[in-house]
């Protein structure tokens, strides 16, 4: 039964195991043993028993608390085949030494303990005394037998050396060169055994102090060294595995020799099946990977597209070049689709500024039922992603309702790319939304430059005032919508992009494709859901509402008096046509804003900010209240009430109405000119 290196000792005691089919024993015993994890694990294969004592005794002066050390006595190579070694250096000599390098793994380092010229001659000095040969034949490995002749001129014997590795060659050469009556051998534990098991004379070269001391501080020393390189190892292997890209490196003749978690994960293999992927063929984990061109040529080759069943995978070749001279390669890969929604994140975050959406229908204000009913119906176009065309005059809120449609949908955590079709240049609307690589025409960026649908990827493309799109240009954009695809100028790549398009205009598609201006086949790609916006005079009963919302955002105002209008004052806006509708009321009570500093804004005000003639309003308001007999009543009840609260008060009844005194004056002259004439 093998025996592991590491097995514990009985009271500090060798404990003996015999393996009858090999005729050795081992003998085994841990001189230092303690609790925790012990950093260093030496361990000394003695090929005897005096070695083997030697060691265990000279050892304890080597012993830390960072350090085990084992020794094993076996003679005979063939023992080690059963030798489960666990340890970080190993210690040995001659021919077992050699033994345990071609079988250890090469993470193992084997320390030689080394023959001594003074091992030979105290060796040959006992051989002259016992036996008084003809020849001494020095039989062992190489490093024992080296020096030997020096040896022998120093002595004035006549010595030789035989250099072997394994037994059957010690025997052979034994049998064929060698004077059983005449000649002694000597060497170490192996040849000696054979020599001795075939009737020849023979004598241990036994190792000394010096030689011990020698190799025990040189294991230590290497047994450090591999602790440094364990930790740097693992430390990269952590690096590598907490890489998210497949990772998987290989010599010049593509034999994989590392590849980390992630590449096993991407490809389906089994992580945990140790060694076993190490070794095979590159094109075993990518099969048709042309890698020896990065190798040949000594440069990264990027951007290669491999297919592995239904899956792609972008690869990047880089060669592996140690002093001038290529090694070896690292090929990097991810899957396609992954790389792409990467890049879609990456593209959100360097283009951040306009391309998230910031309105929701939250901000779509109003009570009356043509704006609830658009909303409504917006709401339901939001959970789709069929295209969408939004008709509407200009200042009606598309982009807001764009905006709200885009956030309600399941591409809200993508971009929201709104661009006017109006603002750009007819020759710049192909690299504007298609791209450009480097050097694509002159004055083109040096970086090249992403287009508009490629910055849209996962999320929503945005077209404001569409029927300003070139005619010549349509055809182009038309095919995008129907194969999901742009092209870069310059380049020869074809780029997948999902993009949902949502598009709006102020004029007439149809008659315009009618006309000849605009392609009825793109209209029909555009126009698969069509939202229609009513215009404010449509709805007049929100005009108070906005403005009220517009105030109270530029002036910052609390409102506590729920008004900072003047009744008459919400008359005129209300009054007013709106031909810039939303956006227009918008931008009068930014004016207002402007033009005064009160919370309070009087009809004069209004009027002003309008910009009407100051006799217009009062012929305006005649004919109002001419055609509006049931407001005119209210105003008058009103204005009798606030007269009552005040005690005939004219200046607090116009600040309690929010009027002027002059307004105020006109409306009672009109309900009673008797009232009128009198003072305050």
């Amino acid at each position: 039964m093998p025996l592991k290196a590491h097995a514990r000792a009985y009271s500090g005691k060798y404990f003996r195991v015999d393996v009858s089919k090999f005729k050795y024993y081992f003998k085994t015993c841990l001189i230092n043993e303690h609790s925790g994890v012990c950093m260093f694990r030496l361990l000394f294969v003695a090929p005897y028993a005096g070695l083997a004592n030697l060691a265990w005794q000279l050892g304890q002066n080597y012993l830390h608390d960072d350090i085990v050390l084992n020794v094993v006595e076996a003679i005979g190579v063939k023992c080690l085949d059963d030798l489960d070694f666990e340890a970080d250096v190993v210690i040995s000599r001659g021919a077992t030494a050699s033994a345990l390098r071609q079988r250890l793994p090469p993470h193992i380092p084997v320390v030689e303990l080394q023959v001594t010229g003074y091992d030979v001659i105290h060796t040959v000095h006992r051989c002259n005394k016992l036996y008084a040969p003809s020849r001494i034949f020095v039989v062992g490995a190489e490093s024992m037998v080296s020096g030997v002749h020096g040896t022998a001129e120093a002595l004035g014997v006549p010595i030789f050396s035989l250099a072997v590795t394994h037994e059957e060659d010690a025997a052979s050469c034994l049998a064929t060169k060698v004077d059983k009556k005449k000649d002694v051998v000597v060497g170490g534990g192996m040849a000696v055994r054979i020599a001795r098991d075939m009737g020849f004379r023979a004598e241990l070269i036994e190792s000394g102090q010096e030689s011990l001391d020698q190799a025990f501080g040189e294991a230590i020393r290497v047994a450090r060294v591999a602790a440094r390189e364990r930790e740097f190892a693992g430390r990269i292997r952590t690096i590598v595995n907490a890489v998210d890209d497949g990772i998987v490196a290989f010599d010049e003749s593509g034999s994989v020799t590392l590849y980390n978690t992630a590449a096993c994960r991407l490809l389906g293999r089994e992580s945990n099946s140790g060694a076993s992927l190490l070794g095979r063929h590159l094109n075993e984990w990518f099969p048709g990977l042309d890698y020896a061109v990065a190798i040949s040529s000594g440069k990264p080759d990027r951007g290669i597209v491999v297919s592995i069943g239904e899956r792609q995978f972008a690869v990047t070749l880089l060669p592996v070049t140690v002093q001038d001279v290529v090694t070896g390669g690292v090929a990097t890969f991810q899957e396609a689709a992954r790389l792409q929604e990467v890049e879609g994140r990456v593209r959100s975050t360097l283009h951040r500024k306009g391309l998230k959406a910031k309105y929701t229908f939250a901000d779509c204000l109003g009570e009356s039922r043509a704006i609830r009913s658009a909303v409504e119906q917006a709401r339901r176009f939001g959970r789709t992603d069929a295209n969408l065309l939004i008709y509407g005059e200009t200042g009606t809120g598309k982009e807001i309702f764009a905006q709200s449609m885009h956030n309600a949908s399941r591409r809200c955590d993508g971009p929201f790319v709104a661009v006017n079709c109006a603002a750009l240049p007819e020759n710049l609307f192909e690299s504007e939304f298609f791209g450009y690589v480097p050097g694509a025409f002159t004055g083109a960026s040096r970086t090249g430059k992403v287009g508009l649908f490629e910055l849209a990827h996962r999320g929503t493309i945005f077209l404001d005032e569409v029927s300003e799109i070139p005619l010549s240009f349509q055809g182009r954009l038309l095919r995008v919508l129907q194969e999901r695809e742009v092209m870069r100028l310059g380049d020869d790549r074809i780029i997948p992009v999902d993009v949902r398009i949502l598009a709006a205009t102020n004029k007439d598609l149809k008659k315009m494709a009618e006309s000849g201006f605009f392609r009825q086949d793109l209209l029909y790609r555009l126009d698969v859901l069509s939202l229609g916006l009513p215009p404010l005079r449509d709805r007049r009963e929100d005009i108070p509402l906005l403005a009220r919302s517009f105030l109270r955002r530029f002036g910052e105002f609390s409102d506590e008096s729920g008004r900072l209008l003047a009744l008459d004052a919400e008359e005129l806006l209300s009054r007013y046509e709106w031909p810039g509708n939303v956006r227009e009321l918008r931008n009068i009570c930014e004016r207002l804003v402007a033009l005064s500093a009160a919370p309070h804004f009087t009809r004069e005000e209004v009027q002003l900010a309008l910009g009407l003639k100051s006799s217009l309003p009062d012929r305006d308001l005649a004919d109002f209240e001419t055609k509006i007999p049931k407001m005119r009543n209210m105003q008058c009840e009103l204005v009798s009430q606030a007269l009552k609260q005040t005690h005939g008060n004219k200046r607090q009844a116009a600040l309690l109405l929010g009027i002027s005194r002059s307004t105020l004056w006109r409306k009672i002259r009109s309900h009673d000119p008797g009232e009128a004439s009198q003072a305050d």
